[in-house]
């Protein structure tokens, strides 16, 4: 345990350093590791050099025998390219056996050097034995020669020679020839025998020969003399070199060859062998020092952060006890008798706390009273508002209200006052029949007036929220009929046939007087802009949690400009109906208000010259229990 009095600093550089010890051994283990890996993979590179350089001897020397037996440059010149990489390989592979033989390295692969030393000595004495049998193979196969070249080429000038004299049987020259070329192709010693008895016999009957000059009988007898001589050189250097299986230097060389690559496999496998094992041990005792480099940086890591953390841990955990107690409770911590940094910090934070619980009494204490008193202003405050919002909504209704009776109640007014400044100074002008048509005009005019003070009495008290929403569960199909009912006989005066087509549970949820409110403006309207002798379409449908309520008559349409602005409340629009009837201009806002009061929405869809379809949505319910 580290001593009380060591200041925290210390005690952190301590941690630091001992962990900076552990990353440079674990780094010098690997640097160490890595180079020893470095050092096996040379040496297995020289050995995979080795064996590849002999496998490349062996393919040149078969390349020699494949290739440039049969190019005179080599007869004529004694030397071959592929000779000379061939010597250029076995030098590179006798320098590379040197080299393994010396390296150090070797002796780190804990094999014996005498092991080593003698399958090296093995593998370049079946070299050397390799190369030699081949340079005596090289020499013989340039004497044997080919074409002109070599013991080949004299054979074929005494052949030729032969030919030149006409006197002799050439029938016996064609079956020589033929003799050499079996022994040549077949390598078989019987054709060399019978060529042999063949040249003797023909030398006799050249003698014996009256028929053939005295000199060309000698010449003959010289020319089979050496041709036979060289024939026999020649079949004792193809004996040399090898005509048969198990037998002259192309057999040692081919055993030389096999010996060369299995012991250099042998030998290349063992030390790969050695080294793989070696890489293995190696890589498992560097994990060994990981894992036992792991375990002790955690323990000690443990170790050191319970040392530096526990009394921080200890000051954190009171800090967040104190912070959530709000200050409230009287806390105190015991006193640290550490001398470090941690220790005076925990005997300042508690002369801190002594100081801020008492400052908080005080705060405590002003608190409550300016909390009473916000109270009391946020109420005084609140009620200002509401009056406040009240009034601004009440002046704005005031407002509209006044434009719309300065405008349209002066039109219906002039109208009935012009009717009765007519009858007041023309009075004995008119029929009864006129004066009658006065007054129901004038009765008209009236009631638009009263359908305005209605509608603008039903507007305001939807803007100042006085109007009452009360809600009910009721069937639509009978309310619909009602209001059908009210208007067939206005209907029936612009020969306008109400078409009802109701679907089956059309139960819904809303007020009742505001619904027959919408329909009632909506039938108005739609009797108002159709076409006399058409008829308007009342459709009702159910659409998921809502029944959806259409009209649709064929009059006039809707303006497309008209269409945007006809539920703005700002925008007034009111419009003649097909028989001049005339609006508030109110209708139509006043339906949108109340279906959205109700849940639903209202839409239009209008084509000019074409009609218009008013639809709203109601929310439905399921038929309720009677």
């Amino acid at each position: 345990m580290l001593p009380k009095f060591i200041s925290l600093r210390f005690k952190l550089l301590t941690t630091f350093l001992f962990f900076s010890i552990i990353i440079i051994v674990v780094a010098s283990i690997g640097f160490w590791f890595h180079s020893k890996s470095s050092k096996i993979s040379t040496i297995a590179v020289n050995l995979e050099n080795v064996l590849v350089n002999t496998f490349k001897v062996i393919k040149l020397e078969q390349d020699f025998f494949d290739y440039e037996t049969n190019n005179p440059n080599f007869y004529a010149q004694g030397s071959s390219k592929y000779i000379t990489k061939h010597k250029n390989l076995v030098a590179d592979v006798n320098k590379h056996l040197y080299t393994l033989v010396s390296f150090e390295e070797v002796q780190a692969l804990d094999i014996d050097q005498t092991v080593v030393e003698t399958e090296a000595k093995k593998i370049l004495h079946e070299l050397q034995n390799y190369e030699t049998s081949f340079d005596q193979i090289v020499q013989l196969t340039r004497r044997l020669g080919f074409k002109n070249y070599g013991i080949k080429g004299e054979m074929q000038r005494y052949t030729e020679a032969l030919e030149k004299l006409t006197s002799l049987n050439q029938i016996k020259l064609l079956t020589l020839k033929q003799y050499e070329r079996d022994y040549l192709i077949l390598k078989d010693i019987k054709y060399a025998q019978q060529l042999e008895k063949l040249c003797l016999q023909w030398q006799t009957d050249v003698i014996l020969n009256p028929q053939v000059r005295h000199n060309d009988k000698i010449r003959a007898q010289q020319l089979l003399r050496d041709y036979l001589k060289t024939f026999k050189e020649m079949v004792a250097l193809k004996q040399r070199i090898g005509v048969g299986a198990g037998k002259g230097l192309t057999h040692e060389l081919r055993a030389y060859a096999d010996n060369l690559s299995k012991f250099t496999q042998n030998f290349v496998s063992k030390i790969n062998q050695r080294a793989a094992n070696i890489s293995a041990d190696f890589e498992n005792i560097f994990i060994a020092m990981v894992i036992a480099t792991v375990v002790l940086s955690i323990v000690m890591s443990i170790y050191f952060s319970t040392v530096i953390t526990r009394p921080i841990v200890g000051l954190s955990r009171y800090i967040n006890k104190t912070v959530n107690s709000n200050f409230s409770e009287n806390l105190s911590i015991k006193e640290s008798n550490s001398q470090d940094e941690v220790g005076q910090l925990t005997r300042n934070f508690n002369r801190m706390l002594q100081e801020m619980q008492r400052q908080l009494t005080e705060i405590r204490e002003q608190s409550l009273i300016l909390e009473h008193q916000n109270e009391e202003l946020n109420n005084v405050n609140e009620l200002s508002q509401a009056s406040e919002e009240h009034l601004i909504k009440l002046n704005v209704v005031k407002d509209k209200l006044l434009a719309i009776l300065s405008h349209d109640l002066r039109s219906p007014f002039n109208t009935i006052k012009g009717f009765l400044q007519v009858l007041l100074h023309h009075i004995n002008g008119f029929s009864k029949d006129e004066i009658r048509h006065f007054a129901e005009d004038m009765d008209k005019a009236v009631q638009r007036v009263i359908d305005l003070l209605e509608n603008l009495l039903q507007w305001s008290l939807v803007q100042t929220d006085d109007f009452e929403y009360v809600p009910e569960e009721f069937d639509l199909a009978p309310v619909i009929q009602d209001n059908v009912v009210l208007y067939e006989k206005a209907a029936l005066e612009k020969q306008i046939s109400l078409m009802i087509h109701i679907e089956p549970q059309t139960y819904v949820k809303a007020d009742k007087n505001m619904l027959d409110f919408v329909l009632r403006n909506l039938l108005s309207n739609a009797i108002k802009f159709t076409y006399p002798k058409n008829q308007i379409n009342i459709y009702t449908k159910r659409e998921g949690d809502f029944i959806k309520v259409s009209i649709i008559d064929k009059g006039v349409g809707i303006k497309a400009d008209a269409l945007e602005k006809i539920f703005s409340p700002e925008i007034h629009l009111s419009t003649h109906g097909t028989a001049n009837e005339k609006g508030t201009g109110f209708g139509l806002l006043l339906c949108k208000e109340f279906v959205e009061k109700n849940g639903g929405q209202l839409e239009i869809e209008s084509e000019e010259g074409v009609g218009t379809q008013v639809m709203f949505q109601l929310q439905a319910i399921d038929q309720p229990e009677m």
